[in-house]
């Protein structure tokens, strides 16, 4: 008698070998998957001349102050409406 004959389910083939093929394809599928994520796809390091322009004028926006307008606005809200 082989080890499938001896399973209640014949086609176990973790009987056989004593793996889980089903863990090993979700660990192959995480690993791939981190792998994806820690590691942006190898294109061209630099980048492109208007990037740091781009950024300078985002961070300028950011660190306006909010105006009285918007806060009288959000403290209305804040109160229903009223």
């Amino acid at each position: 008698m082989n080890s499938l004959e001896n399973n209640d389910e014949a086609g176990d083939v973790s009987a056989v070998n004593g793996t889980n093929p089903a863990t090993n394809q979700d660990a192959k599928v995480a690993e791939t998957e981190e792998k994806a994520i820690s590691k942006p796809a190898k294109t061209d390091q630099r980048e492109p001349e208007w990037a740091s322009g781009l950024k300078q004028l985002y961070n300028s926006v950011v660190d306006e102050p909010i105006p009285d307008m918007f806060k009288d606005l959000l403290a209305k809200l804040d109160d229903g409406g009223k």
